[in-house]
């Protein structure tokens, strides 16, 4: 008669951790073992469900809450640092006029408003002989084009401020500030080489302006020139040390290196600047949430939702840590509210459905596990978790088709090709079984779970009239090395599993 489903409490780091989008750290250990009924053989096959890493589904620009970009003043640009003059010291009808509102209308935020007038300051310009301003600068053209580029870029019509930017630029070849705001529409549009040749010519022209190192920084850090990044943000950081958001980006970086202290150190300098940043919250739950520390993380994470209340990724994070708690009301609660705040958010959907496994509610999870892949159907997380969702339930076709899908967009993850064996095991045919419990194995060579299940296909192939001598050496010799992996682990448990499979071979 074969073994009941249950789950053991004992954790290991056996299972991959699967990432949510593009490349990405991956964060959190494994849940606890899942414990599958074996047809044939009477002896528990055991797997580690994946625990989803909290990063988040967008590109690594992005992986985690990241300071933007710093286009320049809206107003002046180099050599103009003058002010707006008030419009009743103004003409009405003329350049200045309409360049005066202009610059009125962008400060306030009138955006449309402001490219009409600078649309008639350019036809006003082409009869006026010269239009100047109180300080007797002279407005010219170069300098109506990059304000209209401005407003275009506040409206994030990028194209259309790139080309502004581009003809400031043809008329003014020395223009640091278009250059400077040129590569953020370059970046924006994904022409990496170009914002950061954009950025090269602004610093060749003005070397100590913080925020075109810390522009460049950003561009350094999404082509994956993490060294280059880090020593813009250290250039940022000479020129203005009260500079939070260098200190929050050069954190991102130092977390994926691993380089926790550091991360942490500068986190930690950037709230000593502003005690009100919740990207800096949000990183150092990132971090604590990664070393255990799981109160901490809870507050950070509701320090990021005082200073945000619709911040549904720091929802999803806090979540992710009463889940871990076993906290799985409060988690659901905060996975309501992702949802409730952005319903397209797959990670909030995938995090809830592994809540209600714990909960066994299975036919509920499988639901939130549909709404994530149609939200994103290269979500390979979700297929994996609804595959075991699928297993718990028996529906042994269904949780093969999942993990399938899961191993084409992800062929290198051996916690699929293991749980995928489990349940064709688990649906009487070891032979098929086998193959994925060797490709587990060949992915990871600490990876002790499928060198027990592969012993029990092997066993429940002899028992079937096979070559039994042979099948049963390898059974012999898969809980053998399973026994040395534990061993280094330090992982009673699965001592403990090894040792009961083998006296199931004994009898």
């Amino acid at each position: 008669m074969g073994y009941t489903a249950r789950l053991h409490s004992a954790r290991t780091g056996a299972a991959d951790a699967w990432a949510t989008g593009a490349p990405q750290r991956r964060l959190h250990p494994a849940l606890a073992p899942l414990v599958t009924l074996l047809l044939c053989t009477s002896l528990p096959a055991i797997a580690r469900s994946p625990m989803p890493s909290p990063t988040e589904q967008v590109p690594i620009a992005a992986a985690k809450e990241i300071q933007g970009d710093r286009p320049k003043g809206q107003i002046h640009a180099t050599p103009f640092r003058q002010k707006t003059t008030p419009l009743k010291q103004v003409s009405p009808n003329n350049g200045r006029y309409f360049f005066e509102r202009g610059l009125e209308r962008l400060q306030n935020g009138d955006f449309s408003g402001a490219i009409e007038d600078f649309d008639a300051t350019l036809a006003r310009l082409e009869t006026e002989s010269s239009t100047t301003r109180n300080d007797g600068s002279v407005i010219t053209p170069a300098l109506v084009y990059y304000n209209r580029g401005n407003a275009y870029l506040q409206l994030r019509a990028v194209k259309a401020a790139q080309d502004n930017y581009d003809r400031a630029i043809e008329l003014n070849p020395d223009f640091t500030h278009a250059y400077i705001n040129r590569g953020v529409t370059r970046r924006a549009a994904g022409d990496f080489d170009g914002a950061i040749a954009d950025y090269d010519r602004a610093i060749t022209l003005n070397p100590n302006d913080a925020d075109t190192y810390y522009n460049r920084a950003n561009v350094y850090r999404i082509q994956g020139n993490w060294d280059g990044a880090i020593a813009d943000y250290g250039k940022a950081l000479d020129l203005k040390p009260d500079y939070a958001n260098a200190y929050i980006n050069r954190a991102v970086i130092y977390h994926q290196q691993g380089n926790l202290d550091a991360a942490l150190g500068d986190i930690g300098a950037a709230l000593a600047i502003n005690d009100q940043l919740p990207e800096a919250f949000y990183n150092r739950g990132l971090i604590r949430s990664e070393q255990q520390e799981n109160l901490g993380a809870i507050a950070d994470f509701t320090q990021v939702l005082t200073l945000q209340p619709r911040n549904a990724r720091a929802h999803v994070k806090r979540g992710i840590i009463y889940h871990r708690l076993r906290k799985y009301d409060a988690a659901r609660r905060d996975y309501d509210q992702a949802i409730a705040i952005n319903d397209k958010l797959a990670e909030a959907y995938n995090m809830r459905g592994l809540s209600k496994v714990a909960q066994g509610k299975l036919s509920l999870a499988i639901n939130d596990y549909n709404a994530a892949i149609r939200i994103n159907p290269d979500y390979t997380n979700a297929y994996v978790n609804r595959g075991i969702a699928y297993h718990r339930s028996k529906a042994y076709s269904k949780a093969i088709a999942d993990y399938t899908s899961a191993i084409n967009l992800d062929g290198k993850s051996a916690s699929a090709f293991h749980l995928r064996g489990l349940s064709f095991q688990a649906s009487g045919n070891s032979g098929q079984a086998i193959p994925n419990f060797t490709q587990a194995i060949a992915l990871r060579q600490d990876y002790a779970d499928p060198h027990v299940n592969r012993a029990i296909a092997y066993w429940a192939q002899q028992a079937r009239g096979g070559d039994r001598d042979r099948f049963r050496q390898l059974a012999s010799q898969d809980l053998a090395t399973a026994q040395q992996i534990y061993e280094r682990q330090g992982n009673e448990a699965g001592l403990a599993t090894v040792a009961r499979v083998r006296s199931q071979f004994q009898r």
